[in-house]
């Protein structure tokens, strides 16, 4: 569910025109520094080279564990919080990172290579780059949060609703409140970087003409086009997904948490949780029963496995397998087997994910077992 969470915001992202395009150009950055070792050896021994600067002016300060060089993070869906690391990474290595690109504008090796080169410096220092770098970089930011406490194998749901709450609290706050603080930085960032800055009062025109009829300044095409429709679309999607049927599920199941002795146990949630969120494993009988199932389960909470709990307990179990077979995936379903058809990827999957139970059989075994279905088929015919 995180994953998926995760995937969506950035999905609902680039339903803003201006912030696809900027993912399109973030890739393109990270391919042309990421495409070859000397590249990156370049990026490295820029790093070093800032650093030693920032060092001997006393703008950043040593200790064990900072300063450390790293290298640019590529973007990729199906990877964990890559686009949070990825925006990241590139706002603290801008400066080495230019210097590569402008290396490679004068000195590389063919007329692509250079003009890819040009290409990329317009692309990352205009204002407009640099500005949905930093915003991505905050709304990612408080959004990953939230990713990553739904991604821990032990979770309170108490503290999961509550961090729902917060992060919508948080977003709404840098949309509603936050506005002239994060543009005030992003204009920073563009004085140290000697990124032109647009005049914000002056009218803002798409292409040859402007389209919003003269009486829409750049300021607002930033503040309102971008800014705060990025933001509506991160809160929409969260208020889809964890909507009043989803926080209502998630609370009556606190009925089930087994801390401090079953302290928040509760019947007629537990009734509840069975008659409206799992109709199809109770009938109305089984529900009756069920309320005086839980009088004895408070007794002899130890004793007695009853059926909605182990279907409660079972949902991280299904998780976790996704997850297993997603990784394994990567593994099974390789360039020299792509072909594969869906129930031969599957078998393989199984397999591979349950090799220690396959280690149980022998090969006389499955030979024996082909044998037996050969011999059914024939005896068929």
């Amino acid at each position: 569910m995180a994953h998926r969470l995760q995937l969506a915001l950035v999905a609902v992202a680039r339903e803003v025109s201006s912030i696809h395009e900027f993912f399109q150009n973030l890739s393109f950055i990270m391919n042309a520094i990421g495409a070859s070792c000397k590249c990156q050896d370049e990026l490295q021994a820029a790093q070093a080279v800032e650093i030693a600067e920032l060092l001997e002016s006393c703008e950043i300060n040593t200790g064990k564990g900072a300063n450390q060089i790293g290298t640019l993070k590529r973007v990729g869906d199906t990877r964990w919080s890559s686009h949070f690391t990825s925006i990241s990474s590139l706002l603290r290595m801008y400066n080495p990172t230019f210097m590569v690109l402008e290396n490679i504008k004068k000195a590389g090796s063919n007329y692509k290579t250079k003009g890819d080169a040009s290409i990329t410096l317009k692309r990352m220092t205009s204002f407009e780059f640099v500005f949905i770098l930093h915003m991505m970089k905050q709304i990612l930011g408080i959004t990953d949060t939230l990713c990553q406490a739904l991604q821990q194998k032990s979770q309170d749901i108490i503290s999961e609703i509550t961090m729902v709450s917060h992060t919508k609290k948080l977003i709404e706050t840098l949309r509603d409140n936050e506005w002239a603080t994060f543009l005030n930085d992003v204009i920073e960032f563009c004085k140290k970087h000697d990124i032109d800055i647009p005049e914000f009062k002056d009218p803002y025109f798409e292409g040859r003409s402007n389209k919003k009829g003269g009486h829409i300044t750049i300021e607002h095409h930033y503040h309102f086009d971008i800014f705060n429709e990025t933001i509506d679309f991160q809160l929409q999607e969260i208020d889809t997904r964890f909507n009043e049927r989803v926080v209502e599920l998630l609370e009556i199941s606190l009925a089930l948490d087994p801390k401090e002795g079953y302290k928040r146990f509760n019947s007629d949630s537990i009734c509840k949780l069975a008659k409206k969120y799992y109709y199809l494993d109770f009938t109305e009988q089984e529900i009756d029963v069920l309320k005086f199932q839980l009088k004895h389960f408070e007794a002899y909470v130890n004793d007695h496995p009853f059926l909605l709990i182990r279907l409660v307990l079972t949902l991280p179990v299904s998780t976790a397998t996704t997850e297993r077979a997603f990784s394994a995936m990567k593994i099974v379903k390789n360039r020299l087997r792509n072909k594969m058809d869906d129930d031969f990827i599957a078998d393989s999957l199984v397999l591979y994910i349950e090799k220690d139970i396959a280690h149980i059989f022998s090969l006389d075994s499955i030979l024996d077992d082909f044998n037996d279905v050969r011999e059914r088929r024939v005896q068929l015919k």
